[in-house]
C-alpha cells in the first residue's frame, strides 16, 4: 500500500523492529527510542544490517508535546524506564511487584516529547499497517497521539495493567480504559496475553473492526517474532512456571497416579453398592416368600 508504514514505539534493543525489517525489506518502519545509549546502539545496528527502510527517532511519545524528565533504569535491559514515576503503594503491596528486584530508576534525563501525528505527518505517511507500543505506562496516550491517523491504522499491540492493584506506574490507565478507547475508535481486540505469571500486565492485540487479523499477520509476517508472539502462561498456579521440567514431570506423574487411585476407589465403591443392592433384593424376595 502506497505511503504505508509500521511503527515501533519503545524499540529498546530492537527485538521487534530488526527481525520485522529483515522480513519486510520494502516496508518503511519508524522506530522511537528516547534513551541515548539505546538509540546509538540501534543506529549502529541499523547501519550494519543495511536497513535503509528503517527510520529511528530519539524522542519520547505522549499526547502533549513538551520537554520532559524521563526516568532511566540503566540496570537489566532498561526496560522499565518511563516518563512516569513508579506507583510506590503498588510496589509495596502487590505480591508480584514485591518479588521484582529491578523496579528502581538510576537517573532522570531530559527528552523531547512529541505527538505521533506530528511525526507521521512530517514523514508523509498516509497509512499505518501496524503499531507496536511498549511505552511503560503511557501506551494509551501514545496511541491517542495518532490523532487523525487513528482512522488509517489497521492493527497494533500495546501493554497495559489489568487492575488498580497491579499498576506499575503512577496514574497509568487500566485494561478497561484501553478496551473502551479501542471500541470507541473502531477497533476490537483479537488477543489478550498475560505479560507475567501474575497477570499484572497484559499485551492487548487489536485490529480495526471487520479487518481479517489473521491475513494481516500473514501479510506482515509477524508470527515467529518472539516479542509479537508473546508468552503463554495459561493461568496455572504462579509457582508452577518456575519449576524445573523434572519437577513438572513428577507433578504430572503424581496427578495421573491420584486419578487412577480415585478411579479404582470409585470402582470398588460402586461394586459394593451393586453387591448390597443385590443382597437387599435377595432378602426382600425371601421375606416375600415367607
Amino acid at each position: 500500500m502506497a505511503n504505508s508504514c509500521i511503527l515501533d514505539i519503545g524499540v529498546n534493543k530492537g527485538d521487534f523492529i530488526f527481525p520485522l525489517a529483515a522480513r519486510l525489506p520494502l516496508m518503511p518502519i519508524l522506530g522511537i527510542e528516547p534513551i541515548p545509549e539505546l538509540f546509538d546502539l540501534l543506529e549502529t545496528r541499523r547501519a550494519e544490517l543495511q536497513l535503509a527502510h528503517v527510520q529511528l527517532s530519539r524522542v519520547a511519545i505522549d499526547d502533549a508535546p513538551r520537554r520532559a524528565r524521563f526516568n532511566v533504569a540503566r540496570h537489566a535491559d532498561l526496560g522499565v524506564s518511563s516518563l512516569l514515576d513508579f506507583d510506590a503503594a503498588s510496589l509495596q503491596q502487590n505480591e508480584y511487584w514485591q518479588g521484582r528486584s529491578d523496579l528502581y530508576f538510576d537517573e532522570a534525563i531530559e527528552v523531547d516529547v512529541v505527538r505521533l501525528d506530528t511525526l507521521i505527518g512530517a514523514a508523509g505517511f498516509d497509512h499505518i499497517s501496524f503499531i507496536k507500543i511498549d511505552a511503560q505506562g503511557v501506551d494509551l496516550k501514545v496511541l491517542a497521539s495518532l490523532g487523525k491517523y487513528l482512522d488509517v491504522l489497521d492493527a497494533g499491540m500495546l501493554e497495559v495493567s489489568t487492575t488498580r492493584n497491579s499498576v506499575l506506574y503512577h496514574d497509568e490507565p487500566l485494561l478497561r480504559e484501553v478496551l473502551d478507547f479501542l471500541d470507541q475508535h473502531g477497533f476490537e481486540p483479537y488477543a489478550i496475553k498475560s505479560n507475567d505469571p501474575a497477570c499484572a500486565e497484559v499485551n492487548v492485540y487489536f485490529n480495526r473492526k471487520g479487518l481479517d487479523w489473521q491475513s494481516m499477520e500473514q501479510r506482515l509476517q509477524l508470527r515467529g517474532i518472539a516479542l509479537y508472539d508473546g508468552r503463554h502462561y495459561w493461568h496455572v498456579p504462579s509457582a508452577t512456571p518456575q519449576l524445573p521440567p523434572e519437577a513438572l514431570g513428577a507433578i504430572a506423574h503424581n496427578e495421573v497416579a491420584r486419578a487412577r487411585h480415585f478411579n479404582a476407589e470409585n470402582a470398588a465403591t460402586w461394586a459394593r453398592v451393586v453387591h448390597w443392592k443385590g443382597e437387599a433384593a435377595r432378602l426382600a424376595g425371601e421375606k416375600q416368600a415367607l
